[in-house]
């Protein structure tokens, strides 16, 4: 954004009426004064008057240069690098599926650094029958003045799936995701979110859940998807939150954000708020207009009467989006090399402020 500003000042019209009366009282020194500064005045006139504003050059208002395209105000600036280590930690264990030591030793990871940056950081762990199996799933609770009652609830999932279904290979179809994109973005954006919360707590409530098991049914079975939020919602540790936004899928290169269908018809406020922040930070990731309906964890938050709305790069889903690199949604290819400290740094920011001026 720019702004032209151009000063203009009325032009001065002088007129001199002289009687030969008063010529004679002149002496030789006023004469010469009063024409001097009479010249002055026109030439005032001439170089300073109000120009033709197609002419007029802007006027430099001298001000301290920004040192970044953030915003210059009170929110915190979120580290996008580090959202992107924090996903570099998470792929480090492997692959988070539920039942597997990877899934054991990111979880203690994840509730130690909540531990270390909320006021309560606890598991909420339960037990589930899945295909025949006897599963347990954590998920994952930070908070913020617990006790408030005025609530909002940031979340992603943790897990990764258990099989990489879609896949063009058949041979790695049975291989477990890596979920740097699906999964482990959403939760690194929190974490870093989280870090600046403790280094400046607003006084409302605010929750951190990392949902377990949203990815654990195979295609088209949504009874065994959402497993941690279905719990979740049905067994809320804190007062209803008054809003909540979901992170999914948020750190590709080249994410596009748009309005989910079902988020926005349960939560507009935040809809239009989070969009309109980053419109106003130049962050281009987020287009105002509709995309696609996706089933996702904030499904089970809006049954249980919680806005809500899902941040999501809706076209990897499906494999919708027409660039070949960006088709690697529930395949092997859900790597590292597909996230962005850019992209994540954006979504941070946005939901940041968003928290803050809530």
């Amino acid at each position: 954004m720019g702004f032209r500003s151009s000063i203009s000042k009325p032009a001065l019209a002088v007129t001199l009426a002289v009687q030969p009366n008063l010529l004679t009282m002149l002496s030789s020194k006023i004469i010469p004064t009063f024409l001097t500064f009479l010249v002055l005045i026109l030439f005032s006139t001439i170089f300073y008057g109000c120009p033709n504003a197609k002419d007029a050059p802007p006027v430099e208002i001298p001000t301290s240069k920004p040192t970044s395209n953030i915003t210059n105000d009170t929110i915190p600036l979120f580290d996008g690098q580090a959202a992107y280590s924090l996903v570099e930690k998470q792929l480090n264990f492997g692959a988070r599926v539920p039942g597997s030591k990877a899934h054991t030793l990111c979880r203690d990871f994840l509730l130690s650094e909540l531990r270390q940056l909320t006021d309560t950081a606890f598991l909420q762990s339960f037990t589930s029958e899945i295909y025949g199996k006897q599963i347990r799933f954590s998920n994952i609770i930070g908070s913020y003045n617990p006790k408030s009652v005025k609530r909002i609830l940031l979340c992603a999932h943790w897990d990764s799936r258990p099989r990489s279904d879609q896949s063009t290979n058949p041979s790695d179809t049975a291989s477990p995701c890596p979920a740097a994109n699906d999964g482990a973005s959403g939760v690194a954006v929190l974490l870093e979110i989280a870090h600046k919360l403790r280094e400046k707590t607003p006084t409302l409530g605010i929750d951190i859940v990392l949902f377990d098991g949203e990815d654990y049914g195979y295609e088209h079975d949504l009874s065994n998807y959402f497993i941690g939020s279905r719990h979740f919602a049905g067994n809320l540790p804190f007062s209803k939150p008054m809003s909540a936004v979901l992170l999914d899928l948020v750190g590709d290169k080249d994410a596009e954000f748009r309005f989910e269908p079902s988020s926005y018809n349960s939560n507009p406020t935040a809809i239009n708020k989070i969009w309109d922040i980053a419109a106003r930070r130049g962050c281009g990731y987020f287009k105002a207009e509709q995309g696609n309906g996706v089933s996702d964890d904030h499904d089970m938050l809006i049954q249980a009467s919680i806005p809500s709305i899902d941040i999501i790069d809706v076209n990897l889903v499906g494999h919708v989006d027409k660039n070949p690199r960006r088709k690697y949604w529930h395949t092997i290819h859900d790597t590292i090399e597909n996230i962005s400290p850019e992209t994540l740094q954006c979504v941070g920011q946005c939901v940041l402020e968003y928290v803050y001026t809530f």
